[in-house]
């Protein structure tokens, strides 16, 4: 679904033609992460489950959070992810490199300041490219309005991992909930703070979805065999991601 770490590989021709996996699939698995970690933040689900650890029956202690949705990158994967939340009651925000048409209000090009001036939960849905390396660092979160949840569901190399954990011990972010890390396999200090919950890079990554990617990676081997033009070729040699 990314192609960053094909165009890092040195060993690759450059004239050999890249093309990336769009699949409905990888879509619904990864709107329903998206879902599930707003939700058992919504709920205050972990609240909970702390209460029950210690025996105690926490009935009227923990209110729904009021949440203002802002999804970073509303492209294949975001813009359904934002769909879905926008049809389920949430207040949301999209934001991307251009302008779309959408269900909801979005925000692009310059106009960054602004959605971050909407939300208090941020949905990274952001491919790797030369522009989003290091994006969520201590410059965007000292940009945002609120004090915020983090969801990041892109690429380990978007975040600042040191400048996250600097975020939540200043309140500028309420939590985080991290499916992609710097350095995977991980083990750093993220997985000891109590309002981080860490996923081994699963989001969309179900057994039905690599049985799609790989039947839909051999269509478009044979596509390029036969002549055929390509339906997801990336456009450059530098990857630039069409939303």
């Amino acid at each position: 679904a990314g192609v960053d770490h094909i165009l890092d590989d040195d060993s690759i021709p450059k004239d050999i033609p890249i093309s990336r996996i769009v699949d409905p699939q990888m879509a619904f698995s990864m709107t329903n992460y998206i879902v599930m970690a707003v939700l058992n933040y919504q709920r205050c689900l972990y609240d909970f489950q702390d209460a029950q650890g210690k025996g105690h029956w926490a009935q009227f202690e923990f209110d729904e959070k009021d949440l203002k949705i802002g999804v970073y990158g509303i492209g294949h994967l975001g813009m359904d992810a934002a769909n879905a939340l926008y049809r389920l009651g949430f207040e949301v925000f999209g934001y991307s490199n251009s302008s779309k048409e959408t269900i909801f209000p979005s925000f692009y090009g310059n106009q960054l300041s602004e959605f971050l001036n909407k939300i208090n939960v941020l949905v990274c849905t952001v491919p790797l490219t030369p522009k989003t390396k290091g994006l969520l660092s201590a410059k965007l979160f000292n940009d945002l309005a609120f004090p915020t949840y983090l969801i990041n569901v892109s690429r380990g190399a978007v975040h600042v991992e040191n400048d996250i954990i600097k975020a939540i011990k200043e309140g500028k972010l309420t939590g985080a909930f991290l499916d992609v890390f710097e350095k995977e396999p991980y083990s750093g200090p993220l997985s000891l703070m109590e309002n981080c919950i860490l996923t081994p890079h699963l989001g969309s990554c179900t057994l039905e979805c690599r049985a799609r990617m790989e039947s839909e990676s051999l269509n478009e081997a044979l596509r390029f065999l036969q002549g055929d033009s390509l339906l997801q070729e990336v456009p450059d040699a530098e990857y630039v991601y069409q939303e």
